[in-house]
């Protein structure tokens, strides 16, 4: 087995594992309008993945032997598509319109490091200053809201 098969192959098992598990289910609390969930897409299970850019010549190019084929992703709309793995549980959230994706949501951050641009979303501070790593966006988040409960913590 080469090391690219078996890395992928495990990365995608490991990644969609608490998806596809029949007893993992995702909780949220009740909330009076829409919610935000931010999902952070770390280690080899990228964006392209997940959200396949299904009539991108480049990606088709570029990832020769691990782009997810145009016929197998699940369309989304003319231009995105969903990985296959992702048909009995994510997939129908999105049919009834309860689950929407931004894709090349990001940061300015032009360093290609993991870390760096980690830092810079979970932070949400400004980059190139001085860093405060006592508080993040959702610490700031939960003060400037003081006590309206909109963020749930599960376990």
């Amino acid at each position: 087995m080469k090391r690219r098969t078996f890395l992928r192959s495990a990365s995608l098992a490991a990644a969609a594992a608490p998806m596809l598990a029949a007893s993992a289910r995702l909780w949220a609390a009740a909330a009076p309008g829409p919610r935000l969930l931010v999902v952070f897409l770390r280690g080899a299970y990228d964006c392209n993945s997940l959200l396949v850019p299904m009539n991108s010549t480049f990606y088709q190019e570029a990832r020769p032997g691990i782009a997810i084929a145009r016929a197998s992703a699940l369309a989304l709309d003319a231009d995105w598509g969903l990985h296959p793995a992702l048909q009995s549980n994510l997939h129908p959230w999105v049919q009834r319109g309860q689950v929407a994706f931004v894709p090349f949501a990001g940061t300015d951050d032009t360093s290609r490091s993991h870390f760096e641009t980690q830092d810079d979303i979970e932070l949400g501070q400004p980059q190139g200053g001085r860093r405060d790593y006592r508080s993040g966006f959702l610490n700031r988040l939960a003060g400037v809201i003081n006590g309206a409960d909109p963020i749930a913590f599960t376990d």
